[in-house]
C-alpha cells in the first residue's frame, strides 16, 4: 500500500462524546504537521453523539481525516478495520479519551527514522490526567533517556500498551488484533512484534495522557473484574498465548517476555475469588489453574523481582506454579520454606505491626500482630526481647480473618499482647519466635495506623505518664522523661520537621506549636461532632442538639460550608468547616471526637503524611455513634486496628454482645450500650405513607462516578431481577387501587447509590419518589408501614412501635454473597420486627394484609421489638454523655 504519511493513528471511537473531541485536536495540533499524518476515526456502532462529533471533523479535514462507521464489535475489530486503510510509515492507536503532547510524533518519528533498522517500535511515557495525575509506575524504563533497549539484557521492562507506542506499518502485514480479548490486546499484539528483534526505542520527551475517567462510563480498565471477560479469555488467549508463541518461535521463553506477562499477573494474584454472578465456580477454577500453567513458563527469580508484589502474593504465585504449598526448611536459627531445594521465604522476614501502645507508670502493654504464611504448619511462639537479652512472652489472643487471594488463604495474622514492666529503661526492644531448635530474631518490625511514633523522622517520639516512646532498629526503645526531656524532645523534633520539609512536615511544625499555644488558652474541653462531611441529620446532629444544654464543654460540629445543613446547623450551634486548616487545627486541640461516620477523613484528615501529627492524634479517642444498629457482620470495616474507637455505640443487647463477642475486638469498655442518639429525636404525624426503601446491590454496579457521587450501572442491570421486582411492585395495579381505596399512598426511597437512576424503575404517577434531601426522621413519623429488603434503616422505625414488612425475593442471591455482606447474628424469619415475604404476589398480599387492618403492629412483633432494644425512652443522647463524661474525666483540656 502507498506510504502518503509519515505516521498513521487508528482511533476506535466508542460512546466518548465527553472526550473525542479533546483527542482527535490533540491530534491536529501535532507539530510534525498534520498533513503529515493520518487518522483513522472508527465508530464502533456508538450509540451517544461520538458519531457525529467524528463526521464534523472528517468534513472540516478530508485529507487527513478518515471516518468508518462499523456495528459494535469491541475495540479490536474496530482496529483491524482501520489496519485495513494505513498509508503511514508507522502506526499508533490512540485511545479516543487520551491525548498526545503537540511535540509527540515529531519525537518519535524522528527517533524511529534514525533507528529503523535496530528496532520496529518506540514507546513514550505516560502520564495520568483527569482523575489522577503524576506518572504511570512503568515510566522508570525512561530514566536512561531516549535510546533503544536490548530487551534480553534490560529484560525487566514492561510494554503492555500500543496506545502509547509507535509501530512499523510492516509489523501489521500478517499481524491482527484479537477480537477474543477484551483485555490486554494490545499486550498480545505488542509482545509479538517486539519478539522479532527483542529491541525497543523508547523516547522520553514525548509525553501520551492516559485519562482516568471521573464522569462518564468507567474504562475497560477502570472496569475490570466485573466481567467474566477478565479471567479465562484473558489467561488462555493473552498469557499462555504469548508464552506459549515464544517457545514456538524462539524455542525460549525471554526474560522480557516473562517479565510482562508475570507483570501483569501479578496484579490478578491480588484479587479475590469474583461473584458467582460474574464467573461461576467452575469457571474460575479452570482460570486459576490455568493461571497456574502460565506461572510455569516463568522463572522463579522473575517472580521474586516483581516489586509491586507483596511476599504473600508472591507465595501464592509459587504455589499454583508448583502445585504444592513448598517444602519447610529449618536450620539453627532459622525456618524457611522453599521449591526444589531453594529458599524463597525466611520466618526472620515474617513482620510484626506494632498497633497500640498503653503506657502506665509502672508497666507498658504493646499490642500488635505477628503475620505468617499459610504454609507453615509449624506454630510459632512470639517473645519480646531487648539489648540485654530480657525476655517477655506474647499472648497471641486473638485470631483474625486470615487473608486472602483468588479464593485461597495466603496469610495469617495473630493478635498479640505483651506486658513490658517499666522499673528501669527499655533499650532496643524487638521480636523474636521460639522454635524447638532454638528462636529466630525477627528483622521487619512496623508501625499500624494508631501507633503514636513511626520511622520517617528519627526524632518522632511520644510521651506518658513520665516515659518517652521512641523508634529504633530492632522495635521501640523507652526512656524515663521528665518536662525538660520532654520540651527537648520537641524541640528536636521541630527542627527535624523543619529541615526535612517532607509533605506536611513545616506545616505540622507550625501546627504542632500553635496547639501547644493555643491549647494552654483554653478554658473548656472542645468536643467535635459530625455526621458525614456533607450532610447532618444522623447521630451526630441529635446528640450535639442536646450536648448544646451543657456548659462544661465547648461542642463544635462539622461540616462541609458546601453542605445543604450548613446554615442551619450554624443556628443550632457552632459549627467547624470540615476539610480545612481550621479544623485540622481544631481536631489536635480537641478532648474527644464524636462521630455517626467512621471514615478516615474525620478522624485522621492527614493521613498520608501524619507523621508529625501522630503523638497528638494517639490521645485522642475516638466515639463512633454509628449510623443504624448493626445486624450484619461488619468487623472487618470496624475491627480495633482499623479503626480504634474508644466508644462504639449500640442498641440492644444482641447487638452489644455480637460486638463484645465478635471479632471487632473491642471489650465491655469501648461498647456502650445506650442506644442511638437520634432515636431521642423520632416523633409521630402519621399520613398514612406506605414507604418502600430497598438496599442496593453491589453486584449491578460496575464502578464509582465522582461527578455525580453515585455508582454506575452496570449494562443491562435494567434487565435485573432487582429493578424488575422493584419495578413490577410499584406499578401493581392491584396493590395501588386498594391504597387509593383505603387512601394510603405509597412512596419509594431508593438507596443513595440508586438515586440518579431512578427512570429504570418505571416511575408511576400514584407513587411519589422521595429525594436525598428527604428527612429519615420525618419518613418514620409520617408511615404507617415500612416495607424493606435487608435495610437496617428500619430499627428506627420499630424503635417507634411500628410495622414492618421484609420482601426477600433474591435471598438466595443475596446471602451468597453476591452483595457486600457478612451475616451477623439477626436472622429475620427469627427476628425480624415483621413477616419476611419471598414473592411479589406475597408481598403485594402482605401489604394490603397491613392496609385493611389500618397497619397495627402485631403482638408477636411487639414483643421481638421489646426484646430487642436495651431502652424504650428518648434519654439515648443522655446516656451518651455520661460514658462521654467517664471517657473523658482525667484527660488534659
Amino acid at each position: 500500500m502507498e506510504r502518503t504519511y509519515k505516521i498513521s493513528i487508528i482511533m476506535a471511537v466508542y460512546n466518548v462524546e465527553q472526550f473525542v473531541a479533546e483527542s482527535i485536536k490533540s491530534v491536529i495540533a501535532q507539530d510534525l504537521g498534520f498533513q503529515h499524518i493520518q487518522l483513522i476515526l472508527v465508530d464502533d456502532g456508538s450509540q451517544d453523539n461520538s458519531l457525529e462529533i467524528c463526521r464534523g471533523y472528517a468534513r472540516k479535514y478530508p485529507q487527513n481525516i478518515l471516518l468508518i462507521h462499523k456495528e459494535n464489535g469491541g475495540v479490536s475489530s474496530a482496529r483491524n478495520e482501520g489496519l485495513k486503510h494505513v498509508q503511514g510509515e508507522y502506526v499508533n492507536f490512540l485511545d479516543s479519551d487520551d491525548l498526545l503532547t503537540p511535540d509527540s510524533c515529531r519525537l518519535v518519528y524522528d527517533f524511529l527514522s534514525r533507528h529503523s533498522g535496530e528496532t520496529d517500535m518506540a514507546v513514550i511515557p505516560l502520564f495520568f490526567f483527569d482523575g489522577q495525575t503524576g506518572q504511570h509506575p512503568l515510566n522508570s524504563k525512561f530514566r536512561r533517556g531516549t535510546r533503544v533497549i536490548n530487551l534480553e539484557k534490560e529484560w525487566n521492562c514492561p510494554q503492555l500498551s500500543l496506545s502509547c507506542a509507535f509501530t512499523k506499518r510492516e509489523c501489521f502485514e500478517n499481524l491482527q488484533f484479537d477480537t477474543g480479548l477484551a483485555y490486554a490486546e494490545d499486550g498480545q499484539v505488542a509482545l509479538q512484534i517486539l519478539m522479532n528483534k527483542l529491541r525497543m526505542g523508547v523516547v522520553k520527551e514525548a509525553r501520551y495522557m492516559y485519562r482516568k475517567r471521573t464522569a462518564g462510563a468507567p474504562s475497560a480498565i477502570q472496569a475490570s473484574g466485573t466481567t467474566a471477560a477478565w479471567y479465562l479469555p484473558y489467561i488462555r488467549r493473552f498469557s499462555l498465548f504469548v508464552l506459549e508463541r515464544a517457545m514456538e518461535r524462539l524455542g525460549y521463553v525471554p526474560k522480557f517476555i516473562q517479565g510482562v506477562v508475570m507483570y501483569d499477573l501479578q496484579w490478578r494474584l491480588r484479587m479475590q475469588a469474583p461473584e458467582e454472578a460474574i464467573l461461576p465456580q467452575e469457571y474460575f477454577d479452570a482460570y486459576v489453574q490455568d493461571m497456574g500453567r502460565a506461572l510455569s513458563y516463568i522463572d522463579d527469580d522473575v517472580i521474586m523481582e516483581q516489586r509491586n508484589m507483596f511476599r504473600e502474593h508472591k507465595y501464592l504465585a509459587m504455589q499454583l506454579k508448583y502445585g504444592d504449598m513448598g517444602t519447610l526448611y529449618q536450620r539453627q536459627n532459622e525456618l524457611s520454606l522453599g521449591y526444589q531445594g531453594r529458599t524463597y521465604f525466611w520466618v526472620s522476614d515474617f513482620p510484626v505491626r506494632l498497633e497500640f501502645i498503653t503506657i502506665k507508670p509502672e508497666v507498658c502493654i504493646l499490642e500488635g500482630s505477628f503475620y505468617t504464611l499459610e504454609g507453615l504448619e509449624q506454630k510459632l511462639e512470639l517473645e519480646a526481647v531487648t539489648d540485654d537479652g530480657t525476655r517477655y512472652p506474647c499472648r497471641f489472643f486473638h485470631r483474625r480473618t486470615p487473608e486472602t487471594a483468588l479464593g485461597r488463604v495466603i496469610q495469617n495474622s495473630d493478635a498479640f499482647r505483651v506486658e513490658i514492666p517499666l522499673s528501669a529503661p527499655v533499650n532496643g526492644l524487638g521480636f523474636q519466635c521460639v522454635t524447638e531448635r532454638g528462636t529466630i530474631p525477627l528483622t521487619v518490625v512496623r508501625y499500624g495506623n494508631f501507633f503514636p511514633v513511626d520511622r520517617d523522622y528519627a526524632n518522632s517520639y511520644y510521651v506518658k505518664n513520665g516515659w518517652k516512646l521512641r523508634c529504633c532498629p530492632q522495635g521501640v526503645e523507652l526512656s524515663v522523661c521528665d518536662a525538660a526531656e520532654a520540651r527537648q524532645s520537641e524541640i528536636a523534633f521541630l527542627k527535624e520537621l523543619w529541615k526535612k520539609n517532607k509533605e506536611g512536615g513545616r506545616t505540622g511544625a507550625l501546627a504542632r506549636i500553635a496547639v501547644r499555644f493555643l491549647k494552654a488558652l483554653r478554658r473548656k474541653p472542645l468536643w467535635l461532632v459530625s455526621d458525614r462531611v456533607m450532610k447532618a441529620g444522623d447521630n451526630g446532629e441529635a446528640l450535639f442538639r442536646h450536648l448544646q444544654q451543657y456548659r462544661d464543654v465547648d461542642v463544635r460540629f462539622v461540616l462541609d460550608k458546601r453542605s445543604p445543613n450548613y446554615a442551619q446547623m450554624k443556628k443550632v450551634g457552632r459549627v467547624v468547616p470540615a476539610n480545612t486548616h481550621w479544623y485540622k487545627l481544631a481536631l489536635l486541640m480537641s478532648q474527644v471526637l464524636i462521630s455517626s461516620s467512621a471514615e478516615v477523613e474525620f478522624y485522621n484528615p492527614f493521613n498520608g503524611y501524619s507523621g508529625p501529627y501522630r503523638s497528638l492524634l494517639a490521645d485522642i479517642p475516638f466515639v463512633f455513634l454509628q449510623h443504624g444498629v448493626i445486624k450484619d457482620d461488619l468487623s472487618r470495616w470496624l475491627q480495633r486496628p482499623n479503626k480504634n474507637l474508644s466508644g462504639f455505640v449500640t442498641s440492644g443487647m444482641p447487638e452489644y454482645e455480637s460486638v463484645v463477642q465478635g471479632n471487632y475486638e473491642y471489650t465491655e469498655k469501648q461498647v456502650w450500650l445506650t442506644g442511638l442518639p437520634r432515636f431521642d429525636r423520632l416523633y409521630r404525624q402519621e399520613e398514612k405513607w406506605i414507604t418502600i426503601m430497598p438496599t442496593w446491590r453491589r453486584y449491578l454496579m460496575s464502578g464509582w462516578d465522582a461527578q455525580t457521587d453515585c455508582w454506575n450501572l452496570k449494562p443491562g442491570a435494567e434487565n435485573s431481577q432487582y429493578i424488575q421486582f422493584y419495578r413490577d411492585l410499584l406499578n401493581d395495579p392491584r396493590l395501588l387501587a386498594k391504597a387509593k381505596e383505603l387512601g394510603y399512598r405509597l412512596k419509594f426511597l431508593p438507596h443513595p447509590n440508586l438515586q440518579t437512576h431512578l427512570d429504570l424503575f418505571n416511575p408511576n404517577p400514584d407513587v411519589d419518589f422521595l429525594g436525598r434531601e428527604t428527612s429519615y426522621r420525618d419518613i418514620y413519623a409520617k408511615s404507617s408501614l415500612v416495607v424493606t429488603d435487608y435495610s437496617s434503616a428500619v430499627f428506627d422505625f420499630a424503635y417507634l412501635r411500628q410495622p414492618v414488612v421484609y420482601t426477600q425475593f433474591d435471598a438466595q442471591e443475596f446471602f451468597a454473597g453476591e452483595h457486600v455482606y457478612e451475616k451477623g447474628y439477626f436472622e429475620y424469619e427469627r427476628d425480624g420486627f415483621g413477616e419476611v415475604e419471598y414473592t411479589l404476589q406475597d408481598t403485594i398480599d402482605r401489604i394490603i394484609d397491613y392496609m385493611e387492618t389500618g397497619c397495627q403492629l402485631k403482638e408477636v412483633y411487639r414483643q421481638r421489638i421489646d426484646g430487642f432494644f436495651a431502652f424504650n425512652d428518648q434519654n439515648n443522647s443522655r446516656r451518651v454523655y455520661e460514658k462521654l463524661l467517664e471517657l473523658t474525666e482525667g484527660t488534659e483540656v
